[in-house]
């Protein structure tokens, strides 16, 4: 289905992306990591009470999967070749299906099992290398403070 997004709406969502990655720079230091982590929350919040989510076409988590979609290649955060190994493109792909057909964030287990890795440790491996890049993956049972509320369930 095609989406025809608001443009504030990606301009905050695009907002959130740079934040994001700011916030993962280790050359930010503790003082600027209170500004970034209130940033996020602001933005959070201005994306998750836009009224296009009350739209039916905004009403699906397809919709904000779209929408992250849309934004990730213009932030330089996305899932480029040049930043993630296949395994990582193969998560991400991963755990976009599963917010896409189902509506919730997959297990560990679920992603390890979608991929063909053996161990849980090596998907929580595998997201935290990713995390460093800017790219996070949200999975069911690690519900993460910096993650982003509109992410879904």
């Amino acid at each position: 289905m095609q989406y025809t997004f608001p443009h504030d709406l990606i301009q905050a969502q695009a907002a959130w992306y740079e934040t994001y990655r700011q916030l993962a720079d280790p050359a930010v230091g503790a003082a600027g990591t209170a500004a970034h982590r209130r940033r996020l929350q602001q933005l959070s919040v201005r994306i998750a009470a836009h009224p296009y989510w009350r739209t039916p076409a905004g009403a699906t988590p397809s919709a904000r999967m779209a929408l992250k979609n849309l934004v990730r290649p213009h932030t330089g955060t996305g899932t480029t070749a040049g930043h993630l190994t296949d395994t990582q493109t193969h998560l991400t792909r991963a755990a976009r299906n599963r917010v896409t057909d189902h509506g919730e964030a997959p297990s560990v287990r679920e992603l390890a099992a979608a991929v063909g890795l053996s161990s849980t440790s090596s998907v929580a491996y595998e997201l935290k290398r990713m995390k460093t890049l800017g790219v996070v993956v949200e999975t069911r049972g690690h519900r993460r403070a910096d993650r982003c509320p509109h992410c879904g369930p």
